[in-house]
């Protein structure tokens, strides 16, 4: 679901938005199609989105008591709505006129994950019985690293649209 914009100011000769907009001197609704109206927003069921990935998990026990687990994502992400969210309508595009036109990275598209863990099953208290038993026996000590490359950029205009 995308939020778009059908009073946005429409493409002018060969740009697919009129120069004067970047400059920041003109009002976006004196270009638009629908004078002296602001943005005319729709939520609707649009855009298209495509994800590729190649996942690799390797888990392997060390010991008796320590067991390590690696895994690695190597993910592709395109779309062609802009946001980091795209199911709620907070997505936008550039140009409402032509989306596939903003096809590229999707802000959700994060390169690449490593992610690595370990988990010790404490040998202490292994064969006591009782009280101490239950309250002492079967702890394990669990760590979770992850490491990844951060998310796509969505450069756009820079000034107020």
């Amino acid at each position: 679901m995308a939020t778009l914009n059908w009073n946005q100011p429409l493409p002018d000769g060969a740009c697919n938005y009129n120069p004067m907009l970047k400059s920041g001197t003109a009002f976006p609704s004196v270009f638009a199609p629908y004078l002296g109206f602001g943005a005319m927003n729709t939520r609707t069921l649009v855009g298209n989105a495509y994800w590729d990935a190649l996942e690799v998990n390797v888990s392997h026990p060390v010991g008796h008591n320590v067991m390590l687990t690696a895994a690695y994502t190597w993910q592709y992400n395109l779309a062609d709505i802009t946001g980091n969210s795209l199911f709620n309508g907070a997505a936008s595009a550039q140009n409402a006129y032509d989306l596939m036109a903003n096809y590229g990275n999707s802000q959700l598209n994060i390169g690449q994950v490593f992610s690595m863990s370990a988990i010790w099953t404490l040998p202490f208290f292994q064969s006591a019985a009782g009280l101490k038993g239950a309250l002492l026996h079967g702890w394990q000590y669990s760590d979770i690293t992850t490491i990844q490359s951060g998310f796509s950029l969505d450069p756009g205009l820079s000034v107020a649209r």
